[in-house]
């Protein structure tokens, strides 16, 4: 296995690569997955800087802490921007 998929114990089975085994027990202990819908409600940005800072940060560009800043920087300005249309925060649904 040499991709994490998110959804919980899609990886049984199949031999884990060592880079991946820490992500794994991580993922098993966790009690929630987060998905964002950053590129679903912000199209623009989903075309744009994701994948850029994604791309430098897979290139080894830039270290996880500056793809974070680079990721806050440019949704700060989606934020900003009155002209860009942004839903209802849905909040955290409770672990039942």
């Amino acid at each position: 296995l040499a991709t994490l998929s998110p959804v919980r114990g899609a990886e049984k089975g199949l031999p884990v690569s060592s880079d991946l085994q820490g992500a794994v027990r991580i993922q098993e202990a966790s009690t929630r997955t987060f998905d964002d819908r950053l590129s679903g409600l912000y199209l623009e940005f989903a075309k744009t800087a994701q994948p850029a800072h994604l791309a430098a940060l897979l290139e080894g560009k830039v270290t996880p802490v500056e793809f974070g800043r680079r990721m806050e920087a440019s949704i700060e300005a989606v934020r900003k921007n009155p002209d860009i249309y942004k839903p209802p925060a849905m909040g955290v649904p409770r672990i039942q």
